[in-house]
């Protein structure tokens, strides 16, 4: 009874250290999560308002033609001359060509009084004009398209599209062609919209000249509601959330066309806009709740290998010391434990003596006391050294909220805050990894993915870590590395080198030296860590490779640590088939650490062939077509320093012109383009036979499947997401 209550309250203890040191780690969790959220649905939004400022540009682009086609009309010399009979046969050829035009209508620009209706016969009365937004913007000389409107020569919904026509330098008449909606219809079709969204065009007066659902009911109904107009008619660009007509919660970006003041409207299921953020702050939840788990399951198995064992040992004591037989139990291979039941089964060996050997048996009680009390005190530091590497991360992440936190924190001190909590969260990570993997090697669950390794390359790859963290700066490191080839899983082989370095360099005061030597000796690769630190002790150095051994140091605890590092390194190397050494000439005369491991014959050398591959990928002559600056010149300027030609186009006709004027072998294409869409850059690039053959990436924002599927369609050999990685974008680049 007495054991349990002995680890049931050391279970406490941790379970306690470890709810105290989560806590401000759920708190900054939540933060995060609700962070998140915002960021998530304000990507959303801004992709929605970029769809819908496309689509209004294929609007104007629609009005243009209609409108570039009127002018050619008004340019007919039977104007000049009056002949409004020819005019008119002239208007109805030009109506042929143009399927979704219902009529083609010539008025006076001062009373508006039509002239020449091709919906009517020659000299028939015809009446006067009914919209006048329109026709009073073109009688001033400018193109205007119209509102929605049915007039009584043409009975059914057009919208009017004007263009001024001058004689002798003066606006004389007005040129209009009535335009069905469906050719908006299907134009806004066209435009991909997902079938639970709900797309329209409306006229500057809000009512529907195209509609996604319902487009035939819809057609000239007002949109939305008086929350949606207000908003609306308060700004040419914006997201209004709020309930639609049908009183479904949606978000609704709007853009106004500057041109023609109509409107292009897409509703959202707020469902469908909120699901991204749900799914994060979900992951966050659960991710938290796995930590929490994970806690909680590693402070009781370290409690009862711990509290377990000195409570067995203590039991066998005090049997022993009231006589009975002595049964040592089954102990952790811990050497503090191993050492410990030695020194228990002496004692009883002992005691089967008589008189004669009472002193060794009170001299053997004696070294199990020390013992024990070592084991203990090995249990104290390491709690102790445990709650100062977790509470300092902790204290620094805890006060870096607070920064952000605080009013009138600005971007530099955000900055900052941000890169302690980074720095701080990789340092509990790389605590608990350690953790965890000592459990895993000390139960044997550890599993190694083995595979011929270059060692020069991870003991290179191990010092860019230590140095990208900064642990390398004020010290001296050479590295004298020989090609090595050794059957072994990298990412334990490089944690084993970071263990090593990343001692020596805590141990090594500013200003010393570390090397680093990898070379073949009788067929095993030796790696050799050498410092001029400050040394071990000639008592320690046995044990620096035991479980939650810790030289002798300072109150402060500058060099860190719990005591784990060194003994994952000679498990680890092992596993591989290989062993590691310490030695030190005694305190501050420096370490060294030696491993060795079996050695694997170099792989075959590249072929010739992998090789002119590789001299082919060296340089390409690459567009890169993007509208936003800052993107296309740092990639522009990160491709040229990899050694390619690049050429930029900051829209879609310029990409055009640029591709069919140069001789590049790929091209780079963003989709949401002004002018001309990358869908159309590429669909023009593949018809034209001088560049049909371009290699075509799509690089965009648009990551769905759908949108995949759809530049595949339209041409493009690759679809790559925004940020794409650097060598899988150099990948794509090499020749098909």
């Amino acid at each position: 009874p007495r054991r349990e209550r002995r680890r049931r309250t050391l279970g406490g203890l941790l379970l306690a250290l470890t709810i105290g040191t989560l806590l401000p780690v759920l708190l900054f969790a939540a933060v995060v999560s609700w962070l998140s959220a915002s960021r998530e649905r304000g990507v959303f939004e801004a992709g929605a308002r970029a769809r819908t400022r496309t689509i209004v540009t294929a609007v104007e682009a629609e009005i243009r033609g209609s409108t570039t086609t009127l002018d050619a009309i008004a340019t007919s010399k039977a104007l000049e001359t009056g002949d409004l009979v020819a005019f008119r046969a002239e208007a109805l050829r030009a109506l042929k060509s143009q399927p979704e035009w219902i009529s083609v209508n010539l008025a006076d620009a001062a009373s508006g009084q039509q002239l020449v209706n091709t919906h009517r016969p020659a000299g028939a009365t015809l009446p006067k004009v009914v919209e006048w937004f329109s026709f009073g913007e073109a009688g001033r000389g400018n193109g205007m398209a119209g509102g929605l409107t049915k007039s009584g020569v043409v009975n059914e919904f057009n919208v009017p599209i004007r263009v001024p026509v001058r004689v002798g330098g003066q606006v004389r008449y007005v040129l209009t062609a009535a335009v069905s909606p469906r050719a908006f219809q299907v134009l806004l079709q066209k435009q991909g919209i997902p079938d639970n969204w709900i797309g329209g065009i409306l006229d500057r007066d809000f009512h529907f000249i195209a509609r996604t659902a319902d487009s035939r009911k819809m057609l000239g109904a007002q949109a939305g509601g008086p929350e949606f107009l207000a908003a609306a008619r308060a700004s040419n660009d914006g997201v209004y959330h709020g309930r639609n007509l049908g009183g479904q919660e949606v978000y609704t970006p709007f853009v106004r066309s500057r041109a023609y003041g109509w409107i292009v409207a897409i509703g959202i299921p707020a469902a469908t806009v909120e699901e991204a953020p749900r799914r994060a702050a979900a992951t966050i939840a659960v991710g938290t709740l796995v930590a929490l788990a994970l806690a909680f399951v590693f402070a009781e198995v370290l409690a009862r290998r711990i509290a377990g064992p000195i409570g067995d040992l203590a039991g066998a004591a005090r049997g022993l010391a009231g006589g009975e037989a002595l049964v040592v139990p089954q102990l952790p291979e811990v050497r503090e434990f191993i050492d410990l039941g030695r020194a228990f089964r002496q004692a009883g060996e002992a005691l089967s003596a008589r008189d004669e050997a009472r002193a060794e048996l009170l001299q053997a009680q004696t070294r199990a006391r020390r013992d024990a009390e070592e084991a203990n005190q090995a249990k104290d530091e390491f709690l102790a050294m445990l709650g100062h590497e977790l509470r300092n991360p902790l204290s620094a992440i805890s006060n870096a909220s607070s920064l952000l936190t605080a009013a009138g924190a600005g971007a530099p001190r955000v900055h900052s805050a941000a890169q302690v909590i980074g720095r701080q969260v990789t340092h509990m990570t790389h605590l608990v990894d350690d953790l965890l993997d000592v459990a895993r090697v000390t139960t044997g669950k550890i599993a190694l993915a083995m595979a011929p390794v270059d060692l020069a390359e991870v003991v290179d790859g191990a010092v860019e870590t230590l140095a990208g963290a900064g642990r390398t700066a004020e010290r001296r490191l050479d590295l004298q590395l020989e090609h090595a080839w050794v059957e072994g899983d990298r990412t334990r082989l490089e944690q084993v080198v970071i263990n090593l370095v990343g001692n020596a360099l805590r141990y090594t005061m500013p200003g010393g030296a570390i090397a680093v030597t990898l070379a073949i000796e009788g067929g095993n690769a030796v790696l050799t860590v050498v410092d001029d630190g400050i040394g071990i002790a000639p008592a320690a150095l046995p044990r620096v490779f035991d479980l939650f051994f810790q030289a002798e140091r300072s109150i402060d605890r500058k060099q860190g640590g719990l005591g784990i590092g060194l003994t994952l390194v000679r498990r680890l190397i092992e596993l591989h088939g290989g062993g590691v050494t310490a030695r030190s000439a005694g305190p501050g005369r420096g370490s060294t650490f030696t491993v060795t491991l079996p050695c694997l014959p170099p792989p075959a050398p590249a072929s010739a062939a992998d090789a002119r591959a590789g001299a082919e990928l060296g340089s390409r002559r690459i567009l890169l077509v993007e509208d936003n600056t800052d993107a296309r010149e740092s990639l522009a300027e990160l491709l040229r320093g990899c050694g390619h030609e690049v050429a930029e186009a900051e829209d879609g006709p310029r990409g055009l012109a640029a591709a069919r004027e140069g001789s590049h072998n790929v091209a780079l294409i963003d989709i949401g383009l002004p002018g001309l869409s990358g869908y159309e850059v590429a669909a023009g690039l593949r018809a034209d036979p001088a560049t049909s053959g371009m290699r075509l990436i799509a690089l965009t924002g648009y990551g769905q499947p759908e949108d995949a599927q759809r530049a595949l369609a339209a041409g493009f050999d690759l679809h790559l997401t925004k940020p794409v990685d650097l060598a899988r974008l150099l990948a794509a680049l090499a020749p098909a």
